[in-house]
């Protein structure tokens, strides 16, 4: 009988299924959405998001009217005040979502978008999912993460957890971010790093994320990195106070969030049911420690 009961419960396990993904000239992977039935329109697929967003001339054709209420949304660069509209059905990837309450990102009507929104975390409740950075695929009913690497994090959903970075004696908090075209240090960290770079224009993408807003920032050379299963020969991080740390708790610590840059060859596994995130090589190895 448990035999039996133990081949049930196989039968119904879903079957891994995978989507290719989308690249955009900075990095970012985007993928298809339908929403009621319309479209496909591309959003960027972004961990970094609790919530889905849509740019508000694609939410005025479902229907969107301000209201004048507001919530609270934190961005990567400030906490700002936005309205919701609810989407009765939203499918990307093979993920089908009811009654998603998606954020409406203001933005001029007559602007061209490249992309129509955000893909958040909200779209992964209840799912185990695979980004394969490398290969710009998404794989729905991944395998569960092998190693717990990172968290979710209880309030938003996103993956946060430690990095090693060369000649840095503790463990520095990092959020792992595929919306983010670049890895950004905050000044703790990058005093730390003892930054020499040159000044540049950095995209920081604005509070949305969909349209751009170059800054002034100092680069700041990071040698080498482990995350999780991850090991990186360096990348030219950004030295930005964005907002996202003080929500995030870490503005009096050496922080980061780890962008598209650091992560062009790994997989990110997030199971949404217990929380666990696995960051591993494209190729299924694991750095050593």
């Amino acid at each position: 009988m448990f035999v039996v009961a133990a081949l049930l419960a196989l039968s119904l396990q879903a079957e891994p299924s995978s989507t290719a993904l989308g690249r955009a000239a900075d990095g970012r992977l985007s993928i298809e959405v339908m929403i009621e039935g319309r479209g496909p329109w591309p959003f960027i697929l972004d961990t970094g998001a609790s919530h889905t967003a849509i740019a508000q001339p694609l939410a005025v054709a479902f229907g969107f009217e301000p209201s004048g209420v507001l919530h609270d949304v934190q961005t990567l660069t400030e906490e700002i005040r936005a309205e919701r509209i609810r989407l009765a059905e939203v499918r990307a990837g093979g993920i089908t979502s009811t009654q998603i309450d998606a954020v409406v990102v203001e933005s001029p009507t007559d602007l061209e978008l490249n992309f129509f929104g955000l893909l958040g975390n909200d779209m992964f409740a209840g799912q185990t999912v695979a980004i394969d950075v490398a290969r710009a695929r998404l794989t729905l009913d991944a395998q569960a993460p092998a190693h717990d690497d990172a968290r979710l994090y209880h309030d938003g959903n996103v993956p946060v957890g430690e990095i090693n970075l060369y000649r840095i004696r503790r463990p520095v908090r990092v959020l792992i971010d595929t919306g983010s075209a670049s890895t950004i240090i905050n000044s703790r960290l990058a005093r730390r790093l003892r930054p020499d770079g040159p000044t540049l224009r950095f995209d920081v993408m604005g509070a949305t994320r969909l349209a751009r807003r170059e800054e002034d920032a100092q680069a700041v050379r990071i040698p080498r990195f482990r995350m999780g299963g991850v090991c990186g020969p360096g990348v030219v991080a950004v030295n930005a106070d964005v907002d996202v740390f003080r929500a995030m708790g870490w503005a009096g610590e050496p922080a980061m969030i780890l962008g598209m840059d650091a992560l062009a060859g790994a997989v990110i596994t997030m199971d949404h049911n217990t929380g666990v995130v696995e960051i591993s090589m494209a190729d299924g190895e694991r750095c050593g420690r």
